[in-house]
């Protein structure tokens, strides 16, 4: 990050490493929760078997992919855990239930209760991902042309009511592909409607690295904004 400076505000196309990528599917995972589904503050709340992210868009409740974090066997309840679309080609196909959250619904427990040792079960995500795509990391860079190359988001400046996203940023910008010079102090804005919307390229890089991940993205256009908004 030596010489990172901000940049003036404006709408441009964001690239998600994988890290990131994964925190930011990680803070959505919430919205697919049954119980916040029922009770109206998801923003996913009445979009079942609607279309809420672009063509091609997959992702997946998976705790059974081998020796990845998250994997098991069944949940904290002894339910079977299973291979679970939550948006499939774009589509959102289900949510995420424990026994209680599902007795409430009138639907049945899909094998989701998450429990301490000390807690009593409630439900939620073991083990998220995007599904992988065709494109090379690289390729993608090529496609977008211009745009932030995002390797650090912080903050939680998230509404999963409203759907309402605003993250502190780093990161690289980039020109014709190639990294320019890095970013720092910025601010990403949009809605996760507009989002899930607006992710046009997915890579081939899904490697599980933790309990939530993500292959490279590109998301069309981000408010981009921070202390060089007025230069």
């Amino acid at each position: 990050m030596l010489g990172a400076r901000p940049l003036p505000k404006g709408t441009a196309p964001v690239v998600f490493d994988p890290i990131e990528g994964a925190r930011f599917w990680s803070g959505l995972a919430p919205a697919f929760v049954g119980d916040s589904v029922r009770r109206g503050v998801s923003f996913l709340s009445r979009d079942l078997d609607r279309v809420v992210a672009t063509p091609g868009l997959d992702l997946v409740e998976d705790p059974c992919v081998d020796r990845a974090p998250g994997s098991r066997p069944f949940d904290g309840e002894g339910w079977p855990t299973s291979r679970r679309p939550l948006i499939e080609n774009g589509v959102l196909r289900g949510f995420l239930y424990d026994s209680r959250s599902a007795r409430r619904a009138g639907t049945a427990s899909t094998g989701n209760a998450l429990r301490g040792y000390a807690s009593r079960p409630s439900p939620g995500a073991h083990a998220v991902h995007l599904g992988s795509g065709p494109h090379h990391p690289e390729q993608i860079l090529r496609a977008a042309g211009r745009g932030l190359y995002v390797t650090h988001v912080m903050g939680f400046g998230l509404n999963l009511v409203t759907g309402d996203y605003s993250r502190g940023a780093n990161g690289w910008w980039f020109e014709n592909g190639e990294f320019a010079f890095p970013v720092h102090e910025i601010t990403l804005s949009g809605n996760l409607r507009d989002l899930l919307r607006g992710v046009s390229m997915i890579g081939n890089d899904l490697i599980h690295r933790s309990s939530t991940s993500s292959p490279t993205f590109l998301v069309e256009g981000m408010i981009i904004s921070g202390p060089g908004a007025g230069s």
